[in-house]
């Protein structure tokens, strides 16, 4: 049967993108693939693509259950690149070259290339001094941003992004675009003085202008008054043509404050609707993202498109608060981007050097919303998260991960204990590695009896352990 197994998953690589189709590959076993992904959450995502390799961050998103992740170079082509949708961050970055290097000579039409495309801060200054710079780490380069005041570049970089989707798609695989995402999504932009090395902050272009506007370039037109009216229509554009290709892709955008940096200037915006994504997210490290009135009482976002990303904290205690209030409100809390590196989060560069319990906690309200979760019955009473699916203290974390049988758990300290009501006849305690992937059966580290779950072994303190029915 196999060279007709072949053609027909060839076949069906091609069918219309809204039927559900399930394919026998041998035996019992089936692969479904079903572009819809019915079962999907679009804020079940794993959002880092700065940190680690591509390959190491889809092994870690398939085993968690994540059903969307954030691209990063050549992930496409990986072994595990199947059955998730990808998101990509900030896209516009990757249709041109985003970096100016004072240390290079250009040519003039290079020079002439660059500054007809890019923001300008003085048209009568000489390359590179013109341009308007952007984020940079180091003093002798830095980043430029499209010129979004002209309706030609908007054109160009929508039709590229678009053809950068259709280049890493791979449906055969299920592989498949699930939307944008950006980080620094203010209208104004990501506009820098200088670089960070040299104590660099972000500013508007009414730093170097007086007005929210860029300079305009020798032979170009601006078609937008304010540099932030230009990206507005970006991004309007950039929706249409993303939906009429991809009516399920979603959007999102990570402020650092979400009123402050986002709602504040939208509910000023006759067109606030039209910008709004699906899913807006904190990247400050408070719980206001759920508790300001001034985010809902705008009518823009309410609980379900709402949560928190914070690379800056790394306490057990503040991210349990974060998760707890998140949840209990119907909310997310996970990762974009980056691990840390800032505020009090070490600057871990791989997913596996991040302990177990931080990576369990911030899954846990993806999985609350996926397991469908009561509300009214997700608890935070006394420092204690608890519902019928998960439990957070301050020293055992465990949930019921989505769609299987399988709860994983961390102690955090010795002689950890906690009510567990999840154990089902035939059940095994597997230990894992720092993937939180299951390496073996662990018989003596934990031990379940009366609805009480407790750590053994303390010398597995900080481990994940997983527990299902062995087979």
């Amino acid at each position: 049967m196999r060279p007709f197994i072949i053609s027909l998953i060839s076949l069906f690589s091609f069918i219309s993108t809204n039927l559900y189709c399930e394919i026998i590959v041998e035996g019992n076993e089936t692969s479904i693939f079903n572009r819809k992904n019915k079962d999907s959450d679009f804020r079940n995502f794993y959002g880092i693509t700065w940190n680690g390799k591509a390959s190491d961050n889809l092994k870690f998103a398939k085993q968690m259950g994540y059903d969307y992740i954030f691209y990063s170079y050549g992930m496409e082509n990986e072994t595990e690149a199947h059955d998730i949708y990808f998101y990509l961050e900030s896209p516009e970055y990757m249709t041109y070259t985003r970096k100016v290097d004072r240390r290079k000579a250009y040519t003039k039409e290079e020079q002439e290339k660059i500054s007809e495309f890019c923001a300008l801060k003085d048209a009568s200054l000489p390359f590179p001094d013109n341009l308007a710079s952007g984020w940079t780490t180091e003093s002798q380069s830095f980043t430029v941003l499209p010129d979004f005041q002209q309706q030609k570049v908007i054109d160009v970089v929508v039709e590229k992004i678009i053809e950068r989707i259709k280049e890493i798609e791979r449906p055969n695989k299920n592989f498949l675009f699930g939307g944008i995402a950006w980080d620094v999504p203010q209208l104004e932009g990501d506009f820098y003085d200088k670089a960070q090395a040299l104590g660099g902050k972000q500013i508007t272009l009414s730093f170097w202008r007086g007005e929210d506007s860029g300079d305009i370039c020798p032979g170009t037109v601006h078609d937008y008054n304010t540099y932030s009216d230009g990206r507005a229509m970006f991004y309007k554009t950039l929706y249409k043509r993303v939906k009429d290709l991809y009516p399920n892709a979603k959007f999102m955008v990570e402020p650092w404050h979400i009123y402050n940096d986002w709602i504040e200037d939208m509910q000023k915006r006759n067109d606030a609707k039209e910008l709004m994504p699906d899913l807006v997210l904190q990247e400050g490290p408070w719980t206001d993202f759920v508790t300001d009135n001034k985010n809902f009482s705008s009518g823009l976002v309410d609980y379900n498109n709402i949560g928190c990303t914070t690379p800056n904290v790394y306490s057990e205690e503040k991210n349990r608060e974060i998760a707890a209030m998140a949840a209990v409100h119907g909310a997310i809390f996970g990762w974009f981007g980056r691990f840390g590196g800032t505020g009090e989060m070490p600057a871990y560069k791989n997913v596996f050097d991040v302990p177990a319990w931080l990576l369990l906690v911030r899954a846990i309200c993806g999985w609350e919303n996926k397991n469908k979760t009561p509300l009214n019955k997700r608890k935070w009473v006394d420092g204690i998260y608890s519902s019928p699916t998960a439990y957070i203290s301050d020293d055992v974390i465990y949930a019921k991960q989505p769609n299987t049988d399988r709860i994983f758990v961390v102690f955090n300290k010795s002689n950890s204990k906690a009510p567990f009501y999840l154990f089902k006849k035939g059940m095994k305690v597997f230990s894992s590695d720092n993937m939180l992937i299951e390496n073996g059966v662990s018989t003596d580290d934990v031990l379940i009896s009366n609805n009480i779950i407790t750590l053994v072994n303390e010398n597995k303190i900080g481990k994940a352990f997983i527990i299902k029915k062995a087979k």
